[in-house]
């Protein structure tokens, strides 16, 4: 058995696959296979894979046809032997000293689960802070629930050891762990199947280490899925189930007292409102308008957002809350429209500017 299996789901992927090939390759110290699950791509990705198949032959290939990223890391995760485990994204960067580092620190510590500080990188090589480790440990499982769980699912914690905990691609997990509890990629909604995978993993992780290294580089790239506006049928029914799910786990664990509680539940409800405006903003305003009015109505939403900001997103977006919380939806739909506007305005440059950098 190898160390480490990478699964890299790759669909169209060849403008920047080379760098994150290269940056694999450069792993020598564990033992590995990269299993590189192509999900019915149009362009050259499996023949760059291909070459260098030839000169590495840790590296496998596998074309399917196309399903999604969550097909493709299942398909992938049902294919792996290693140890351990760690998931690519075809447009990014990893370190591989750090991957290396963090494979010897789990087998040394015999722990199920290791994070790490990653950051963004731009096409000219820019890089800023992403999620960031700012404290190196080893967590047993009360620790896990207090520091991690609570984080990943109220998006606060008692201390702050990682700014935030739901990348996929900023941990390293044991696939036995994985394997005994069946743990697998679902979505409920569209893009937060990483996360909920993550989630999984800490709710059964025994023993968890922290590294304050960056062991991955996150590309901004314009044509990524994260930074497709897409609208959602049956959004409100699937954001239900997926808080379901959340807090059914935060729960078990017992972690938060009826305060910390409540507080948690106000949090999602502006997140809900909030995140239904941006689903329903992609739609006219007059379709819009009922689906939204109706959430607005509803007496434990309505009462949320008149407290303070409970959760990151009312505190990003503070006009659509107040607006909202005044019964506001036709003025706060149109404003959402402006501020489409923009971002997809912003979108098509740096997507201009990216394709002529590569000419």
């Amino acid at each position: 058995m190898v160390d480490l299996s990478i699964i890299v789901p790759v669909y169209n992927g060849e403008r920047y696959l080379k760098q994150l090939l290269d940056s694999i390759h450069a792993i020598t110290i564990v033992s590995m296979e990269v299993l590189f699950i192509d999900d019915g791509s149009a362009d050259n990705s499996g023949e760059i894979i291909k070459a260098y198949m030839e000169k590495d032959r840790r590296f496998s290939y596998c074309k399917k046809e196309n399903g999604g990223i969550v097909s493709a890391r299942n398909y992938g995760l049902q294919r792996a032997t290693g140890e351990f485990l760690f998931f690519a994204d075809q447009d990014d960067i990893l370190e591989a000293a750090v991957l290396e580092r963090a494979v010897e620190r789990l087998k040394k510590e015999k722990a199920d689960m290791l994070l790490f500080s990653t950051e963004y990188v731009n096409d000219a090589g820019n890089r800023s802070a992403c999620d960031t480790v700012s404290e190196e440990g080893v967590y047993t499982e009360k620790e896990i629930g207090d520091l991690f769980i609570r984080k990943l699912v109220t998006r606060y914690a008692k201390r702050e050891v990682v700014t935030y905990i739901g990348h996929i691609w900023a941990a390293v997990i044991s696939r036995k762990l994985v394997a005994k509890h069946a743990i697998c990629f679902k979505r409920f909604i569209s893009i937060e199947d990483d996360l909920l995978f993550v989630l999984d993993s800490i709710d059964h992780a025994k023993r968890l280490i922290t590294m304050c290294d960056t062991g991955y580089y996150w590309r901004k790239n314009p044509d990524s899925r994260t930074r497709k506006m897409r609208y959602i049928e049956d959004f409100a029914e699937k954001k239900r189930r997926y808080y379901g799910y959340r807090t059914e786990i935060l729960k078990r664990h017992g972690i938060c007292n009826d305060e910390e509680l409540e507080k948690y539940y106000t949090g999602i409800r502006q997140e809900f409102i909030l995140d239904m405006l941006d689903n329903e903003g992609l739609r006219s305003v007059w379709k819009a308008y009922p689906a939204l009015k109706k959430y607005v109505k509803n007496s434990e939403i309505r009462e949320a957002l008149l407290k303070p900001p409970c959760c990151p997103l009312a505190g990003r977006y503070r006009m659509e809350k107040h607006l909202l919380s005044k019964g506001r939806v036709f003025l706060v739909l149109v404003y959402k429209k402006g501020k489409y506007g923009k971002a997809m305005f912003a979108n098509r440059m740096r997507r201009c500017i990216y394709h002529n950098i590569d000419r």
